[in-house]
């Protein structure tokens, strides 16, 4: 548990440190990596809840896990935070699942029972330091 986030089931942040930094030691080949933001999800816990917050991560978690391919790694970031690795993906493709994902998002049911969305920001690693490629993504 010592990596895994106790409410979504995600891998969390600690987990994230170590595996961005295992990937990038061992670079060969290309990954990418997504930073999915859930926008309004303040106005969740302040109008509907804290429980209805943490159903919206969960369930937000459970989108996640059921569109991205099992080899590639998905962590909850912190808060409404989360960040996909792509594995073997060059930057047009997480670009192109940037844009599916949000607009499956915004059509599910999960977006209209809670009023978020999903903003994506993705790029490559280009051998940039682990910050660096962070803050670029960010």
């Amino acid at each position: 548990m010592f990596f895994i986030d106790s409410l979504t089931g995600l891998f969390n942040k600690r987990a994230f440190d170590i595996k961005l930094k295992n990937r990038i030691e061992s670079f060969t080949g290309s990954f990418c990596m997504m930073f999915v933001d859930l926008d309004h999800f303040k106005q969740v816990n302040d109008k509907m809840g804290h429980d209805a917050g943490d159903n919206a991560l969960r369930e937000s978690a459970i989108f996640l896990r059921g569109n991205i391919r099992k080899s590639d790694d998905i962590f909850r970031f912190g808060g409404d935070e989360f960040v996909v690795l792509l594995y073997d993906t060059k930057e047009k493709d997480a670009q192109l699942l940037s844009c599916k994902l949000e607009e499956s998002f915004v059509a599910s049911d999960i977006a209209k029972r809670y009023g978020i969305s999903m903003s994506i920001g993705s790029g490559e690693y280009f051998g940039e330091g682990a910050e660096q490629f962070l803050k670029k993504n960010r």
